[in-house]
This record gives structure tokens, sequence and C-alpha cells, in this order.
């Protein structure tokens, strides 16, 4: 369930949304009380923030495992799941090698943030928005990279990322999602991938 500002911001004054504020620590002065956003058993705003994160990094996994369920199951591909103290993120590494890594960083401190980074040369870009708007691109993406339809440009340290979706072409360079053809890849080295 998403949470939005005026909500969390009720929390934290502790009051519920829609109502007065209580008198201040009136919730801590009765013992027991029940329906007091403060009360011990209630989330923080900090905890629902946790909570959401939490809720978020799990879809994403599930998204990747039903997305790659085929190669994972086969042995065409193994995912990782990787717990660090910035956030968990996901490797989906082929076993061909000339197939496309494909990672993913659902830890963004908004409800649907994720970093997505593509190929053996890492290119990669950030996804935000609503956490269905993102999950439903990790989809589309998943699907392009599983049938091989994912090419990369590099020249020197610059890389563009082009995903052939369903609904349309979409590239990407230094972290921006751009959705219209650069005009000019002279000098670039061109890196195609085959399926899983």
């Amino acid at each position: 369930m998403a949470v939005g500002p005026v909500r969390l911001q009720a929390a934290r004054l502790g009051q519920r949304p829609g109502m007065s504020p209580d008198p201040p620590c009136s919730s801590l002065k009765t013992p027991g009380r029940r329906g007091s956003v403060m009360g011990p058993e209630a989330p923080t705003a900090s905890t629902l923030g946790v909570l959401m994160e939490d809720a978020f990094v799990n879809r994403c996994e599930r998204v990747i495992r039903e997305e790659a369920h085929s190669p994972l199951s086969d042995g065409r591909a193994t995912l990782r799941r990787v717990e660090s103290e910035i956030g968990d993120w996901f490797e989906l590494m082929p076993a061909n090698e000339r197939a496309c890594r494909f990672s993913v960083t659902p830890n963004g401190p908004g409800e649907g943030e994720m970093s997505i980074g593509v190929g053996r040369h890492e290119s990669w870009f950030e996804m935000w928005g609503s956490a269905d708007e993102t999950v439903e691109f990790l989809r589309k993406a998943l699907d392009a990279v599983i049938a091989g339809r994912f090419e990369e440009f590099v020249k020197g340290r610059k890389r563009v990322g082009r995903f052939e979706l369903r609904d349309g072409r979409y590239l990407f360079r230094d972290n921006t999602m751009f959705a219209r053809w650069p005009p000019k890849f002279g000098g670039w080295t061109h890196e195609t991938y085959e399926p899983y």
C-alpha cells in the first residue's frame, strides 16, 4: 500500500489523516490506548518507508522470477540476490556467454525507484514513478533481454543501450531514458546479444 506525503506527515505529528491532532504526548500518558498512531504497535514514518521498500524489493524479485522462469528452470540462467547495507539487488546471469546479463537495484528512496544495469559494458539507467509503472517496465525489459532484443553502442566510456520492447524502442544513455534514436553512431562499437 502506498503512503502519500500527507499520510506520513500525519503519522509524524501523532494523528490520523483527516483528524485533529492529539494533545501533546496524550498517547504516552494513556497506556494501552487503542487507535493511537503513536502506540508501540503502530509503525513510524521511517518504519513505513522500510516496509514499503521491502515490499517493492520482494515484488521486483517475484517479477524477475516470473519473467525468467523458463531460463531459470532449464538452467539457462541463474538469479542471485545480493544483500548489502545500501539495499538488496538482483543479478540475472545467462549461461550463454553471448546473452545479456541483467541487474536490478530496487532500493531507491521513492516507492517505485530502481536502477537497471544491462550488458557486458554495464549500461545502466534509473527508473522512477509509481511502483506499478516501474514494475511493468521491468517486465518489458526482462522480456527483451531474455529474447535477445537488447543492443549496446560503446565509444570510450560512453554507452548507449537500446531495448526492443513489445511497445517500441527505448534507448538510454548516462542514466537517462530517452525514446528517440540518436542521429549519429559513427565510431561506436555495436554489441548485440543472443537469447537466453
